[in-house]
């Protein structure tokens, strides 16, 4: 009878040790298969063949997420925890525990170098995402074409944003000015130019000094160093001699003092 029970335990025993492979791998054990140590044609599995088996089950089930032995867990392409990015519009984002990045915060109102439409003109994201200035006013102040005068004899004129232009033109000083030179001072007349300076460039004498002049008179140097007018003249040149006038057909003769005399 033992003969025609032997095939049968062996093919039992193989049946066995094929379920407990799978209930290793699948379920952690044996036990429920009920293969005891020594039975025909079944045998235990070894220290060696679970830890192996049980190898394979953690590969199969994904590795500790640290990549790069740094600790930190990280997926396959993604980023280290902690880690932070430039995103967006100026914004930031950071990776969180499982090496994925997080959401984009404290982004700006804008794109940098995009233009957005404004008032009657256009207005430019700056490098911090914020809007500049509108490049034209709100409220038009003048229609365009328009000219006016402005600063000194200068003219503007309306551009398109309804907003004056730059003042062209102007001259070197404003009507009425006065500007000192030399020692003395020059005034700007309408036309928007300087006068003449009230004192000569360089000075012919000193402030204060006299010289004869004319029919013996008398000019003074001024402030400026310029020679003043002359002022206290006579009526005649010395030596010269005057029309009739004397008696007998005498003819007078001016004096030193610049005056007429008859002999």
């Amino acid at each position: 009878m033992t003969s025609r029970r032997a095939p049968a335990l062996g093919l039992l025993g193989v049946v066995c040790a094929a379920v407990c492979v799978l209930a290793l791998r699948g379920l952690g054990g044996c036990a429920s298969v009920g293969i005891s140590p020594g039975q025909e044609g079944g045998s235990k599995p070894t220290d060696r063949d679970i830890a192996s088996d049980t190898m394979s089950g953690a590969d199969r089930t994904g590795s500790s997420g640290d990549t790069d032995g740094s600790g930190q867990h990280e997926d396959a392409g993604g980023c280290a925890a902690g880690n932070t990015e430039a995103c967006g519009n100026c914004g930031i984002r950071t990776c969180n525990s499982f090496g994925a990045w997080g959401s984009c915060t404290g982004e700006g109102a804008c794109t940098p170098a995009d233009i957005q439409d404004c008032a009657l003109g256009a207005r430019t994201c700056t490098s911090a995402c914020t809007w500049g200035p509108c490049s034209c006013p709100t409220t038009p102040v003048c229609k365009k074409g328009a000219t006016q005068a402005c600063g000194s004899c200068g003219t503007q004129t309306c551009n398109s944003c309804g907003g004056w232009g730059s003042c062209n033109g102007e001259g070197a000083c404003a009507p009425g000015a006065v500007q000192t030179c030399n020692r003395g001072a020059k005034t700007c007349g309408a036309s928007c130019t300087w006068g003449p300076c009230s004192c000569p460039a360089t000075p012919v004498c000193a402030s204060g000094d006299k010289q004869a002049c004319g029919n013996c008179g008398t000019q003074e140097c001024d402030s400026c160093g310029g020679w003043g007018t002359c002022a206290g003249q006579g009526v005649c040149t010395p030596g010269a001699i005057g029309p009739d006038g004397c008696y007998m057909g005498v003819e007078a003769t001016c004096n030193a003092s610049c005056d007429w005399v008859c002999p």
